[in-house]
């Protein structure tokens, strides 16, 4: 049987109960707790299974929201004066059997005051009570589980797992940003050079010439570059200014060959 009970209203801290339903079972295991949604089957006896859970556990944990107090019911002006209310009766009937109630209060509730509760819930408020809330969430259920561990001998105790610190995020996050901030600065630089330099087939390119002397350039080259060369004869050496390299006013003597152009 389980042996950490964990009571609560569904309507005012449900999803409380199951979060610390989560921590607990991470830490003593999930046969360790019961809870109703988790351990009542459908067609179970709810009343039955109930009080099955409370005579067996060691623990009994009270979770406590901000309308656990003031939750109405039909025909009673709270639910906890009810007689046939769920929540009342298993208190009480832990309370009864004197084992380890802890209130667990959530949402920021405070205490109830014994003036406050029907007669068989009074002892709930000599009962010391833990408070846990998002901020110090771990360490409270921490300290929770410390004071269960005294009730639960030879429990097998898990470690929970731990998430990173905030600082240790904090920095992997900012290590991620610089390393694509570099990325694209290199990225850029390379494709700067690429641009500067120009392709290889370019107009740089297409405008080199051979040094060598007695090389004949292509008409369509020479024509458009320096315009017609009108007079020459074959084998005559002419001076023309072509850009050199990109250089403009560079001379090169060529020779013309093949008659007059």
């Amino acid at each position: 049987m389980s042996r950490i009970f964990i009571c609560y209203r569904r309507d005012d801290a449900s999803g409380h109960a199951g979060r610390l339903r989560d921590a607990l079972s991470a830490r003593f295991g999930a046969h360790e707790i019961f809870r109703d949604l988790d351990t009542i089957g459908p067609g179970d006896d709810f009343v039955r299974a109930m009080s099955a859970g409370i005579d067996s556990c060691a623990v009994f944990l009270a979770v406590i929201g901000r309308r656990w107090l003031t939750a109405e019911s039909p025909g009673s002006p709270r639910r906890l004066d009810d007689p046939d209310d769920h929540v009342r009766n298993e208190l009480a009937r832990a309370l009864a059997r004197q084992c380890r109630v802890i209130p667990v209060l959530v949402q920021g509730a405070a205490m109830p005051r014994a003036g406050d509760l029907p007669e068989p819930l009074k002892g709930l408020t000599a009962r010391n009570a833990i408070a846990l809330d998002d901020e110090g969430w771990d360490s409270a259920v921490e300290r929770l589980a410390a004071a269960i561990r005294r009730e639960l001998p030879g429990a097998a105790v898990t470690a929970p797992p731990r998430s990173a610190p905030y600082v240790g995020r904090r920095y992997a996050v900012a290590a991620l940003v610089a390393a694509v901030v570099i990325a694209a600065v290199v990225f850029l630089t390379r494709g700067r050079s690429r641009d500067a330099s120009g392709p290889p087939n370019g107009p740089g390119a297409d405008a080199q010439l051979p040094a060598a002397a007695g090389t004949v350039a292509p008409a369509s080259k020479a024509t458009a570059t320096s315009g017609p060369a009108t007079g020459a004869t074959a084998g005559q050496q002419t001076a023309v200014t072509l850009p050199a390299g990109g250089r403009q006013g560079s001379r090169f003597d060529i020779t013309i060959e093949g008659g007059a152009c």
